[in-house]
C-alpha cells in the first residue's frame, strides 16, 4: 500500500499473521486500519502509522496488534 495517498481503510483477512513495516508509506488520507487477533507478527515499524494524521488501528481487545500500536502511541479502537 505504499505511496497509496487516496486509500482511506484496510480491512486485512483473519489469515494474515505477519504484517511488512513499511506498508503504509505516505498513505496520508488513511484512517482505518484493522488488524485481526491471528496477526501475531507486527514490527515496531508500525510506528509509522502515527504519520498518518487520523489513523485508528482497529483491533480485538488483548491482541498482539493492540499492545504494539499502544505502545507506538497510536489510537486503538477494539472491535
Amino acid at each position: 500500500f505504499n505511496y497509496c495517498p487516496v486509500l482511506e481503510a484496510v480491512t486485512f483477512p483473519e489469515s494474515l499473521q505477519t504484517m511488512n513495516s513499511f506498508c503504509f508509506g505516505s498513505c496520508d488520507s488513511l484512517k482505518e486500519v484493522y488488524i485481526p487477533a491471528t496477526t501475531t507478527e507486527i514490527p515496531r515499524g508500525i510506528a509509522l502509522l502515527g504519520l498518518c494524521p487520523n489513523i485508528v488501528i482497529v483491533t480485538p481487545a488483548g491482541s498482539v496488534a493492540e499492545s504494539v500500536a499502544t505502545e507506538a502511541g497510536l489510537p486503538v479502537k477494539n472491535s
